[in-house]
């Protein structure tokens, strides 16, 4: 019998490299207890927000469904990526890059082509090839954020000054973040490749495998104040990122900021300093866990059909692929199956002979089911036509 969304859980994990073994599960929604990364690239707080959560936790306990600070509440959000953190050495605006890739090739459904084309309107700094052996979809990290903001390590911004709720706490100071840190171990020799070669290659000759070792981090890790967007927003705040502050344009929406780093003569004249402290956070109103559906305008898109059992993951990098600052993996797990439990273990791919025996297609669909593949196609284009022309 075939599978639906129904029959599968969602994991949610984050690391400091893609290696799936040294990624640690997220607990989502619990907005008070960040993952702390910490690795030779980058060190920073984490948080993953899912709306109407109701997968996987790290050690089995009830999951949280939404975030106590009604982070989605009045917002067109499905998911958020939270971060609090600073860079270990300076980095030029266009150096580094944001997106989601893939280890194989994907199924892309009729009418991406399309909205691939809108995005790229939309943001002409966004680049991509769905179609190759490795799929990928990059943005600058500069504009690809929807939120971001860099303060100085001693700003009330990041050392919760500015909060006014405290999770099951008083208005008093902030208690103790409790996180698990995330760091790197041994070396590893490997080769680097560019992003023209290889667009998620992460293998430097120096490079480090992360590894995860847990243990509390402190209440206040002095490198990157005290995790303070617990219970407000990331503001709009990138005047330090200028060579003067006090002259730079005024980019004071995420619009605003992602026009005027549409040139990459833009970016690379910018500097992000490890001596500042960047929050970010990377939000989506579209892509729908719960149900495995893209919400477009008017329309949705059963993404399901088209999965083949990779994660969607994001990655924070360096153009070149020799340093890797975050990864965020979002998997779907067959309920029932060995992967759902708390062990952090990889995902199997649905692509195998026992995919096959429980319903699904791994090497393409039959004749019968191309043609039914055909006639849904036409429909969705048709939709996804219709749903664009009706938006906004």
């Amino acid at each position: 019998m075939k599978k639906s969304a129904a029959d599968y859980i969602l994991r949610v994990r984050a690391g400091t490299g893609y290696e799936p073994e040294n990624l640690k599960i997220v607990n989502v929604n619990d907005e008070h207890n960040p993952i702390l990364i910490d690795s030779e690239h980058f060190t920073g707080y984490l948080v993953v927000r899912v709306l109407n959560f109701s997968g996987i936790t790290p050690n089995g306990e009830q999951p949280i469904p939404n975030p106590a600070s009604n982070y989605f509440h009045g917002r067109n959000r499905r998911y958020s990526v939270m971060i609090q953190g600073r860079f270990k050495k300076a980095w030029n605006g266009d150096d580094l890059i944001f997106g989601a890739d893939f280890d194989t090739k994907v199924r892309v459904p009729t009418g991406v082509g399309l909205a691939l084309k809108i995005a790229k309107w939309l943001d002409p700094a966004l680049d991509a090839d769905l179609y190759c052996e490795k799929p990928w979809l990059y943005t600058p990290l500069v504009s690809a954020m929807n939120a971001l903001a860099v303060f100085p390590p001693d700003a009330p911004e990041v050392r919760d000054a500015l909060s006014t709720h405290h999770h099951h706490h008083g208005a008093g100071s902030p208690q103790p973040v409790k996180a698990n840190r995330v760091s790197p171990a041994s070396p590893r020799p490997t080769s680097a490749k560019t992003l023209s070669e290889d667009p998620h290659s992460t293998n430097n000759s120096d490079a480090t495998s992360p590894t995860i070792t847990k243990r509390p981090a402190a209440a206040t890790t002095p490198e990157i104040g005290i995790w303070s967007f617990h219970s407000r927003p990331v503001p709009e705040n990138t005047s330090l990122l200028f060579p003067s502050p006090e002259t730079a344009p005024a980019l004071t929406a995420y619009e605003k900021r992602k026009k005027h780093f549409a040139d990459a003569a833009v970016r690379s004249s910018l500097t992000l300093s490890p001596d500042h402290i960047f929050c970010m956070d990377f939000y989506d109103a579209y892509f729908d866990f719960n149900k495995v559906e893209l919400k477009l305008p008017g329309f949705s898109v059963n993404a399901f059909k088209y999965w083949d059992g990779q994660p969607l993951r994001f990655v924070g990098r360096s153009r070149d692929g020799k340093a890797v600052f975050f990864v965020i993996s979002f998997e779907l797990l067959e309920r029932g199956s060995v992967e759902c439990g708390t062990a952090d273990v990889p995902v199997r791919r649905r692509s195998s002979a026992a995919a096959k025996e429980k319903g699904f297609v791994a090497e393409g669909p039959t004749e019968t089911e191309e043609t039914e593949t055909e006639s849904e196609s036409e429909s969705e284009e048709e939709e996804f036509h219709d749903g664009i022309e009706d938006a906004p």
